[in-house]
């Protein structure tokens, strides 16, 4: 087994950026497994945790993603998404943000945590790497791999409270 890196902005980019290199799809396909996107955002500081309210644009953005996700999901992130950006009222738009203390050095961050992506290369993603095809377009396959992008798994770590959603909004602009 060989693992390696590969700079490309999510985990789908990789096929075409390995295609791009010159390596031929019938082996590209037949020896590719997986891949793994992730980056890592900043932990929210504990001691200094408070929450904040995000716009009804933010929310609606976020709203659109879950839904995306929802249907394969675990029970427990399901719940989490009823409780918060899919309930009525104020509660929808609450996020968490560290305010900065003394243990934090100021910045309401404390550590670093790994937002991530992964394709699983199965005979159906194969079949398209062989013929070229982009998957990034191919939603059905995704949605039967209940693919879950960089941006949706960071989603539900600022809404468990893990990192802020500002931080990750910051880290898939870059």
């Amino acid at each position: 087994m060989v693992l390696s890196t590969l700079h490309t902005n999510d985990a789908l980019g990789a096929i075409p950026r390995l295609l791009d290199m010159k390596v031929e799809p019938f082996l590209l396909s037949s020896t590719l497994n997986g891949v793994l996107a992730q980056r890592l955002v900043r932990r929210i500081c504990p001691h200094c945790k408070t929450e904040e309210v995000i716009d009804e644009e933010t929310r609606q953005d976020v709203v659109n993603e879950v839904k995306k996700i929802y249907d394969f999901v675990s029970d427990e992130t399901k719940k989490l998404f009823d409780s918060t950006v899919l309930s009525d009222g104020e509660k929808n738009r609450r996020f968490y943000a560290g305010k900065g203390c003394a243990r934090c050095g100021d910045t309401g961050y404390q550590g670093r945590v790994s937002i991530s992506e992964m394709l699983d290369v199965n005979d159906e993603v194969r079949e398209l790497i062989a013929g070229k095809k982009d998957i990034h377009y191919d939603a059905e396959l995704l949605k039967k791999q209940k693919f879950i992008t960089v941006k949706q798994d960071g989603i539900i770590r600022a809404l468990q409270g893990v990192t802020s959603f500002e931080e990750v909004l910051r880290v898939m602009s870059d």
